[in-house]
């Protein structure tokens, strides 16, 4: 900072007069642009790593969805103790984003009684308008009612829709045959 002023100094004479006020608002300018144009590059470059195949239209806003369709079989029916059984959702990507290394976990259970045999779920690269099912098996050791929750990740494991419910759970009664 010192030299800067001791220069200013030196060169106050050239600095103020017409030529040197000019040179000095046209650095502005430039540096100003080239800082404008580094930002969106450095813009572009991320968004051509996280959305290599250019899902969105030009103009539109990237936006992730998914949307429930159907359960199958519906909460609240009765299952044998001991039994296994298995659940299935129907749920559609309704972003423009495709789903890619996704996974659906289970977040809740009743560990020892009701579980998933597998409590992560691989989910198949889904695009944007595509209908996709997916397939869970539990167990039921014990008599009552339980439920499960399931939630969505993507390939960094972070929660995909934090404040969102997509749906997916199991409610159901176990009963003695």
């Amino acid at each position: 900072m010192e030299t800067i002023i001791n220069w200013i100094i030196k060169n106050k004479e050239w600095i103020f007069s017409g030529i040197g006020i000019t040179i000095i608002t046209l650095a502005f300018i430039f540096i100003k642009r080239i800082k404008r144009f580094v930002i969106c590059f450095i813009k572009r470059i991320r968004y051509i790593i996280e959305y290599p195949k250019g899902i969105k239209g030009k103009g539109e806003k990237t936006y992730d969805d998914s949307v429930f369709i159907s359960e199958y079989p519906s909460d609240g029916i009765s299952i044998p103790v001991g039994e296994r059984f298995k659940k299935s959702w129907t749920i559609k990507n309704d972003g423009n984003v495709i789903w890619e290394k996704r996974t659906l976990r289970c977040i809740e259970y009743a560990n020892g009684y009701f579980y998933p045999v597998n409590k992560i779920i691989r989910i198949p690269t889904t695009y944007p308008g595509q209908i996709i099912t997916l397939n869970v098996e539990y167990e039921v050791t014990a008599e009552g009612d339980y439920s499960s929750k399931w939630k969505m990740y993507d390939r960094k494991n972070n929660l995909i829709y934090p404040h969102k419910s997509i749906r997916l759970g199991v409610n159901i009664m176990a009963r003695k045959k």
